[in-house]
């Protein structure tokens, strides 16, 4: 779950976080870590509990995460943007001939 929330954070660190609590305890977050980033600084920090093993919910962002994965191959020189899956996935087939650009895009 990601929440973009904008606040006058002066004073409120207190209330902030316990809001922040009864939300994790509502919806039984396992853990959690939040930043609060202002003008460029850090302007406050909140972790609930988050060790190694804590699981996350990505959500969509795993798709952000695998094309930043992609492109670091591509800059490594592993992978090329317009060479067919296929050279990659020999298994992975469609009625179409994809490249890795095309699939990075969807």
């Amino acid at each position: 779950m990601l929440w973009l929330v904008a606040v006058d954070a002066r004073g409120a660190e207190p209330a902030f976080d316990a809001f922040v609590q009864s939300q994790i305890s509502a919806h039984g977050i396992p853990g959690l870590c939040l930043v609060i980033v202002q003008h460029g600084r850090l302007a406050h920090a909140f972790g609930s509990h988050a060790t190694a093993a804590t699981p996350f919910l990505l959500g969509s962002l795993s798709k952000s995460f695998t094309a930043v994965a992609v492109l670091q191959q591509v800059e490594a020189k592993r992978l090329a943007l317009d060479a067919p899956v296929r050279r990659y996935l020999p298994w992975f087939q469609l009625a179409d001939s994809l490249t890795v650009r095309q699939l990075v895009r969807q």
